[in-house]
């Protein structure tokens, strides 16, 4: 009798060591990088989609409208047609404050300026005009025609 209580004793402490060891692997380690990343991206887009909806100006729709500039895949305003100088101008202020904000998002991020800017290139398309026509660049670098 008293081998089957020192067997039942092996058995408890063997099922014990094998149970704790194997509640412990895994836990810890997956669940913290997950939703570090998740809340910087969404923060990303929080941020890219309130860049966009500050930057609808009539004057940057106009030269949408008539062709002389597009969106390239990387969020910048790529001119596509004749312009004035003035209109030149313009379009290197709106890049300019866009590279300025776009790095900005990056050092907050922890990602690159160029990953910031891929993420916005589809999030300004998104908001460009049905029907008339507006250039855009795809993420392979095709220019197409928004319908």
């Amino acid at each position: 009798m008293n081998l089957n209580k020192t067997m039942l004793a092996y058995a408890t402490i063997t099922a014990a060591v094998v149970a704790a060891g194997c509640l412990s692997v895994k836990t810890e380690h997956e669940v913290k990088p997950i939703e570090i990343n998740m809340n910087v991206n969404l923060k990303l887009d929080k941020q890219l989609e309130e860049l966009v909806g500050t930057e609808q100006r009539p004057d940057l729709k106009k030269l949408f409208d008539r062709g002389a500039v597009g969106i390239d895949n990387r969020a910048m305003v790529a001119p596509r047609g004749a312009m004035s100088s003035e209109e030149m101008e313009f379009v290197l202020e709106v890049n300019k404050k866009r590279k300025e904000r776009f790095e900005a998002m990056a050092k907050e991020s922890g990602s690159t300026y160029e990953e910031v800017a891929k993420s916005a290139a589809p999030k300004f398309v998104e908001r460009l005009p049905e029907g008339k026509g507006i250039w855009y660049q795809t993420a392979e670098g095709e220019w197409v025609q928004k319908k």
